[in-house]
């Protein structure tokens, strides 16, 4: 299965054409600001590496958050418009899913240990989700710093994410079997390409593109409305 993935939800925009699960072509840049502008370009240059054309893609995968407002309206509005025009499927994968996978190829992690991703949600508060190879994860949270330690469960675990360093005392001093990871605490097109053909593969991926995961509401007022 040929698939591109993309990603612009948070600090980052990162591009990826796979075949199932080997990559093929890979773009990656750290940015804050200018995804709108950087995408296209990306998924361009990285069909042109792989030598694949648009309707040569079976799948699309993209990061539908929790994130920035404006990220994850860009991801999935390119996602929307490759698949108005070629009629592939849209997998929607969250942000903390592909930071989890980051986190536990680069780790090497076993299988039984579960990873918990920490993202820095500001305002005291933190995008929260756990994965474990036992169950089910649960949807992503909105968490208050004081209560991350107690989102960990018990046993073999190991937090990533850009929320850890604010939190860091408190799981040493509660959770000193806790591991750090350092991985990449942005996600990467690579491992949403991945965790979107086994959704496929599974046969959860629907006709319509996902919808946006929306954890909070927007900072943003319309234009003369008075703050409350």
């Amino acid at each position: 299965m040929r698939i591109l993935a993309f990603d612009t939800a948070l600090d980052a925009c990162s591009v990826a054409v796979c075949e199932t699960d080997r990559v093929i072509a890979h773009r990656h840049e750290v940015l804050s600001k200018g995804h709108a502008e950087r995408l296209l370009p990306m998924i361009e240059l990285a069909l042109a590496d792989a030598g694949t054309q648009f309707q040569d893609i079976e799948l699309v995968a993209v990061t539908v958050g929790p994130g920035t407002f404006t990220g994850i309206r860009i991801g999935l509005s390119a996602a929307r418009g490759i698949a108005l025009t070629t009629g592939v499927k849209v997998a929607g994968v969250t942000t903390l899913a592909a930071i989890a996978e980051g986190a536990r190829e680069s780790s090497a992690a076993a299988e039984e240990t579960a990873i918990a991703v920490l993202h820095d949600a500001r305002r005291g508060e933190l995008f929260c989700q756990i994965f474990s190879s036992d169950v089910d994860s649960p949807p992503p949270e909105l968490i208050a710093l004081t209560d991350a330690v107690s989102m960990i469960p018990a046993g073999p675990a190991m937090v990533v994410g850009s929320g850890v360093r604010q939190v860091e005392e408190q799981i040493l001093k509660y959770r000193p079997d806790v591991r750090f990871s350092s991985a990449p605490i942005n996600p990467d097109a690579i491992f949403v390409a991945g965790i979107g053909a086994r959704q496929a593969k599974m046969g959860i991926v629907g006709i319509d593109p996902p919808e946006p995961l929306y954890l909070r509401a927007p900072d943003a007022r319309l234009p003369g409305r008075r703050s409350e």
